[in-house]
């Protein structure tokens, strides 16, 4: 039963201590304000550091500095460490949270007018956006973030905004936007020396001409990329380009080395836990297993970095996403509308006090059934974000549903690659049995002996027990109980019949099973028989039908 929540009605009395303690705050400012300051520069500046390496405790000390921090002239404080909680959030794979920590901390330094960083904010989110696969809003991201480079002159940003433009264009194969973009961001780098900057457009310009199959050019700009980040310590930045060194060598059939690229890679990205590179390293390194003739392995990193795939870009996560764009989007439109009707430019303090004032006397004026409407209004809330979440949890059972029926298909796949296999050996035992036979009759004395020794190591290979026994759990994992029905219905089945039944239930002929047990076919249909007279079965009841049926 679901709980009526009755929310209290503040007395007089309390409502004018309220007042009081409201008005004496905004008037008042603490003494050790500056130490208070200081203190979460410094606490800021700790979480920076542990970042890459403790990236939840870093997380959770930037959420206390915003938390703990309330004064409008810590403002930029706030917004750097939502601004870092949102970089840690996109490292991780989270990107609605990203999104949402971005988003809030451009917010307050558009309030504190800091353009340079409303620019460097809009550059991420293009990012976060490009990565989340939306490549509209990433666009209109870096051109937002160019625009305002552009007005306060700051080449550095300015270059660095057409590199990411770029790399757009070169995702949607417009290659000569593409390549001009670029070769503008690498001038602009070339004339101040951002060794790191140059880096960045380099790989660019690599991943172009790879895609180009210019692969002298691209290898160019790939190796030049790689040492400057080496130079500069960049190691989450060396992954991409390892990867892209990798893409060249399995293109122009070096699979071997593509392989050691990948790799390397990929133990970068496990170093730094950079979940979007670890998803694309195994991708890499399953299509080189592939192209080596090794399916087994390539299905295995194919099937882990499907699972990256899933978690980086879940239908949860891009509903999200949107969620928090569309907050955006009326915050936006909010603060437009407030500046155009702040023409007088009241105060906050003064503005909070009013609003304060004015809300607190009109809920003393506010009848008794008023008040019970809201309550309700609430509690009826409460009960469709109830609903709401029990949605979400059958919605995460169905998905669950879905995941056990693609386990299911898998273990059916195995089962049918262990039957083709046995298939396949008996086959050739079948001929290499038939062919000593033949020798056998011509009269050499001297070849029968080790010859029919040959034939009994053959004929113990059609009924080896181990492999039957694999066999039987194989069948057992993907029919269930299949085998505890059949004894409680038929208690005096062999081993033999056993391997029968199991052929029956999925559904081999006649002929494929008499091949799978190295009998002959008549053989095989006195085996069905027999087997039908111990299941009791009547002359017009199908064999197969109810085997698996069963």
């Amino acid at each position: 039963m679901r709980k009526t929540i009755n929310l209290p009605i503040p007395s007089k009395k309390r409502a004018h201590r309220f007042i009081v303690v409201i008005v004496f705050t905004l008037i008042s400012l603490p003494p050790s304000f500056s130490q208070s300051k200081e203190k979460l520069q410094l606490e800021l500046r700790k979480a920076k550091m542990i970042a890459r390496l403790k990236p939840d405790s870093a997380y959770l000390q930037l959420r206390h500095i915003t938390e703990s921090t309330e004064t409008s002239d810590k403002t930029g404080i706030v917004a750097e460490a939502l601004q870092e909680m949102g970089k840690i959030a996109y490292h991780l794979g989270s990107y609605p949270q990203a999104l949402a920590d971005y988003l809030e901390s451009y917010q307050l330094y558009r309030t504190s007018n800091n353009q340079k960083k409303q620019a460097e904010l809009l550059s991420d989110i293009g990012i976060l956006y490009y990565y989340n696969r939306q490549p509209t809003k990433a666009f209109e991201s870096y051109r937002k973030a160019l625009e305002i480079y552009k007005s306060i002159q700051y080449a550095e940003g300015i270059a660095n905004t057409y590199g990411k433009l770029g790399h757009l264009y070169e995702k949607q194969a417009q290659y000569d936007s593409a390549l001009n973009y670029q070769n503008i961001a690498l001038d602009i780098f070339l004339d101040s020396g951002n060794k790191k900057g140059l880096a960045k457009i380099h790989e660019n310009l690599g991943s172009i001409y790879e895609d180009l199959e210019r692969y002298e050019e691209a290898t160019f700009h790939f190796t030049e990329a790689l040492r400057l980040y080496t130079e500069k310590n960049d190691d989450l930045s060396k992954i991409e380009v390892i990867n892209n060194i990798g893409d060249m060598y399995r293109k122009t059939g070096k699979y071997k080395q593509a392989l050691i690229e990948s790799h390397k890679a990929l133990h970068l990205a496990q170093t730094l836990n950079e979940a979007y590179q670890i998803e694309s390293a195994y991708r890499d390194i399953g299509k080189a297993h592939h192209l080596l003739g090794r399916d087994d392995s390539a299905y295995h990193y194919m099937e882990k970095s499907r699972r990256y795939a899933r978690q980086l870009y879940s239908k949860e996560n891009s509903q999200q996403t949107s969620f928090y764009q569309v907050l955006y989007d009326l915050e936006e439109k909010e603060d437009r509308i407030t500046q155009l009707n702040n023409i007088k430019k009241i105060s906050i303090v003064t503005a909070t006090a009013v609003l304060v004032i004015t809300f607190l006397l009109f809920r003393f004026q506010t009848s008794k059934i008023r008040n019970e409407r809201s309550i309700r209004q609430k509690n009826n809330d409460l009960l469709q974000t109830q609903n709401k979440l029990i949605k979400a949890e059958l919605a995460h059972k169905q998905l669950a549903e879905q995941a056990l029926k693609k386990e299911l298909e898998a273990k059916s796949h195995e089962l049918s690659s262990k039957t083709l296999y046995v298939i396949n050996k008996n086959q050739f035992l079948e001929s290499l049995r038939n062919d000593l036979t033949t020798l056998l009759k011509e009269d050499k004395r001297d070849n029968k002996k080790q010859l029919k020794r040959i034939l009994v190591q053959i004929n113990q290979s059609f009924n080896n027990d181990k492999y039957w026994e694999d066999f039987r759990i194989a069948v057992e994992k993907v029919h269930g109980d299949f085998y505890q029905r059949l004894q409680k219905r038929s208690p005096n089945l062999k081993s033999n019949d056993l391997r029968l039944v199991a052929l029956l239930r999925m559904n081999f002929s006649t002929e494929e099973i008499a091949t799978l047990l190295g009998i002959s076919i008549d053989s095989a249909r006195v085996a069905r028989y027999r087997l039908r007279k111990k299941l009791h079965l009547d002359k017009n009841e199908n064999l197969t039908t109810f085997l698996q049926s069963l």
